[in-house]
């Protein structure tokens, strides 16, 4: 499984984004520009960072928490209600400690509204304050992931004028997709995994957790470097941890690194975490923007143009779950010089 070091060498870059809400009002400022290269930094060196930003209230995150411990507490038939046909969009029963819930297009009211109708039938109180509470973090949650979005392309200097008073400031379309997620205590609270070590296959994750620390992230290690080098990521009251997701690294044509990260679970209390997953939308072609792209400065194209519904069905199939789920990428849109 990799070896897990008690003192690890490095810790994850922490990039505070309190003070930048609204972005659009610190673009262009040295400020701004500090932010900008901090996240890139990050997202290439490590393919994650813990984003601290006290706009989102820990109250509002803490009761959030309490109502994701209400839905694990209903009964499996409940639970399993909640069906959708995309891969990783719905319920999917118990594995090994782990058991998850999904909810597309979570910042919209009326999706938040079924899926709490199909887990509290009889209780319209339920269901009004779920609503309220999981909305409003959403809503929030992509704010921040729009704050984000700009920093990294402005990063890569990929902002375009569209007109004389605005900017064009979206790598590409996307929808929420909410997963909560219940971590049992292991048997005798021996060290146990409770999800193993994976790539994203969104385009980017936001995580936060109930404060029982169990994420873990590999460290980017040059290839033939030898064992796999896993560091422990406890995430505080006020933060989240942004992951480059598989396609997020394509679109920056490789600059990006889509981290290895996995939950390896300890002690005797069980662990609930939220993931925030931004999902390409239907039509989605991932590709790399051409100024990302250059042969000369050693930048060649390393992925074909791809569709992301493609990439998610190749990633369930027998040819995609029989590779390690990093290599699973390379195997579908690798470009035909870097097979």
């Amino acid at each position: 499984m990799g070896s897990y070091h008690h003192e690890p060498q490095k810790q994850l870059p922490t990039i505070d984004l309190s003070r930048i809400s609204p972005a659009p009002e610190l673009r262009g400022t040295e400020e701004w520009d500090v932010l900008c290269r901090k996240v890139r930094e990050a997202c290439e060196e490590y393919g994650c960072f813990e984003v601290v930003y006290e706009p989102i209230p820990v109250e509002l995150r803490a009761e959030t928490f309490s109502l994701i411990r209400r839905v694990f507490e209903l009964p499996a038939e409940t639970k399993a209600l909640n069906f959708n046909p995309k891969p990783y969009h719905g319920y999917t029963g118990v594995y090994n400690l782990y058991e998850s819930l999904g909810i597309e297009d979570a910042s919209n009211c009326d999706c938040l509204r079924d899926f709490a109708a199909l887990m509290w039938p009889q209780h319209n109180g339920h269901r009004q304050h779920f609503c309220k509470t999981v909305g409003t973090m959403m809503k929030q949650l992509e704010e921040l992931w729009r704050m984000v979005e700009m920093l990294i392309l402005d990063s890569y200097g990929l902002t375009k004028a569209t007109d004389e008073t605005t900017t064009s400031s979206s790598i590409m379309e996307c929808q929420t997709l909410l997963r909560i997620m219940q971590y049992t205590a292991p048997p005798m609270g021996k060290p146990m995994s409770g999800l193993p070590a994976h790539t994203d296959k969104p385009l980017c994750t936001f995580l936060c957790d109930d404060q029982v620390s169990a994420l873990q992230i590999q460290l980017n290690q040059p290839p033939g470097a030898g064992e796999e080098q896993f560091i422990s990521v406890p995430i505080n009251p006020t933060s989240f941890v942004f992951i480059v997701g598989d396609p997020l690294m394509a679109w920056s044509n490789g600059r990006m690194h889509a981290v290895k990260h996995r939950v390896l679970m300890s002690g005797t209390e069980a662990r609930y975490s939220l993931g925030a997953f931004q999902i390409p939308v239907e039509g989605t072609v991932i590709t790399a923007p051409e100024e990302l792209v250059d042969d000369i400065a050693g930048h060649p194209k390393l992925f074909k143009d791809f569709d992301y519904k493609d990439f998610i069905n190749f990633s369930r199939s027998k040819e995609g779950t029989d590779l390690p789920s990093h290599r699973m990428i390379h195997a579908f849109a690798a470009s035909a010089d870097h097979n």
